[in-house]
């Protein structure tokens, strides 16, 4: 009858139906568990760097002149020292601690990404620059109280840099190069800080790409020379080692600080055969002053926190020795507090190979980095250099006289030499040899000199001393 074909045919249609619904599942539900593998991260469950990309570009498209956006970009500062210290395990539960907090500390409608290792990326949308650095501060506070990791309670702080569509860049990949960029100057101003891009800072990265574009060249145009500064031991007036200092004339821009573009080498990677030129010529020029009879003491070598990370980098130091046949005495190598804080495993290991080799080991800027002294027992440490900074206002200033002496009295009690830099006055040597201070290094003595102003400086020394 046509009630019963009606009735079939209702059946086929609700199974066909149901079949399609079945099948859509069972088809869609792998894909949605693929799609969110790849847009999530593993660790926090955050949105990763790709849903992050796609979720700005979207935001740039829809926001207006009257409805701005802001990205906050964010780095852990130094948590490298705790996969280093506890472990990578504790480093991932704490990975996990941060996102949730910083995620509560957010507005609801605020978009959270974890873009790689220890950075995470803010999208505010509809919100101007102003709430947007509030919100900033707001995370930066919630990142000081401690985190309970197991049975650690560990403090760690972080690093912002902040920047706004449409006010700075026109497009989602310019937005994420200044924000970068302020990023970078909130971890040279001395972390735990926030910095809002601006036009200075977009002049700065044209001035950068510049610089950085010449340096790749500079090397193998012979662009590049070292000056030498001598180092005086106070109690004998005797010259006793010189340090070499890098220098760049390029034809094209000048006279380039090395302030402004050691720097640029060391983000960019120059540094490292940058690095290597240096060590050998100095060790080339300890050598050519020797075969001339003079007595120059010992050469220091700057090394860069890029150098310092080299597994290899004994090896390297020692076939520079070996090459310019100098002995390893003759070298002393000069490192910062923070090349050996910021990752003290590797610290370790390097500085035990170089004190395998006979190096010397000078802590250079001593005094403007780390309050944790226990690295100097720790490891294998023979000098102190005190940082100008500390030495500019002396005797006049009683709190820079006060850092000066007591950083004297640390390094004898642990039977280190230091060095006082940037002596300018007979006051402040006079303060300095008072005080028991072994060098001095300086425009008092001299200015950095070229090659053949330092052989004549030894020649002339050698004579005052003959006479």
């Amino acid at each position: 009858s046509t009630a019963n074909l009606l009735g079939h045919l209702y059946k086929v249609v609700a199974y066909y139906f149901l079949y399609l619904a079945i099948y859509a599942d069972a088809v869609s539900q792998p894909y949605r568990q693929m799609h969110y593998m790849l847009t999530h991260d593993d660790l926090t469950g955050l949105p990763n760097r790709a849903a992050f990309n796609e979720k700005l570009n979207l935001a740039v498209v829809r926001a207006r002149q009257d409805a701005p956006c802001a990205v906050l970009l964010l780095d852990l500062d130094h948590f490298q020292n705790v996969n280093d210290t506890l472990g990578h395990e504790h480093g991932d539960l704490l990975l996990v601690a941060v996102a949730g907090r910083i995620q509560a500390s957010l507005p609801k409608t605020a978009f959270l990404a974890r873009f790689s290792g220890d950075e995470f990326v803010i999208l505010l949308e509809n919100m101007a620059i102003d709430p947007a650095k509030q919100v900033g501060q707001d995370v930066l506070q919630a990142m000081e109280r401690e985190f309970d990791i197991e049975n650690d309670h560990l403090g760690i702080s972080a690093s912002l840099g902040i920047v706004a569509y449409p006010t700075d860049g026109d497009s989602a990949s310019v937005l994420m190069r200044y924000a970068d960029l302020a990023l970078h100057r909130a971890k040279s101003s001395g972390r735990n800080c926030l910095i809002v891009f601006s036009r200075d800072l977009s002049a700065e990265i044209q001035r950068r790409v510049l610089l950085e574009a010449r340096l790749k060249h500079a090397l193998q145009r012979e662009e590049f020379a070292l000056h030498y500064q001598p180092k005086l031991e106070i109690r004998t007036g005797h010259l006793v080692g010189w340090e070499a200092l890098l220098r760049w004339n390029s034809p094209e821009l000048g006279a380039v600080s090395p302030e402004e573009f050691i720097p640029i080498a060391e983000q960019s990677g120059l540094i490292l055969p940058i690095g290597d030129w240096v060590l050998r010529e100095a060790c080339r020029q300890m050598r050519v002053w020797q075969d001339l009879g003079l007595v120059a003491g010992s050469m220091a070598v700057n090394l860069s926190t890029r150098q310092f990370r080299q597994t290899d980098l004994a090896e390297e130091i020692s076939a520079a020795i070996r090459d310019a046949g100098l002995v390893p005495g003759d070298l002393e190598l000069e490192i910062t507090e923070s090349s050996i804080m910021d990752n003290q495993a590797s610290a370790a290991s390097v500085l035990a190979g170089l004190d395998h080799l006979g190096m010397r080991i000078a802590v250079d800027d001593f005094g403007t980095g780390y309050s944790s002294l226990s690295y100097l027992k720790t490891f294998s440490i023979h000098c102190l250099k005190i940082d100008r900074s500390f030495i500019r206002d002396i005797p006049g200033d009683e709190n820079d006289t006060a850092i000066v002496r007591t950083i004297i009295a640390l390094a004898r009690s642990l039977g280190l030499i230091v060095v006082a830099e940037g002596v300018e006055t007979e006051a402040q040597l006079a303060y300095l040899r008072a005080n028991h201070c072994d060098q001095i290094q300086g425009y008092l003595f001299s200015r950095p000199l070229p090659p053949d102003a330092c052989a004549a400086l030894m020649r002339d020394r050698a004579g005052l001393a003959v006479a």
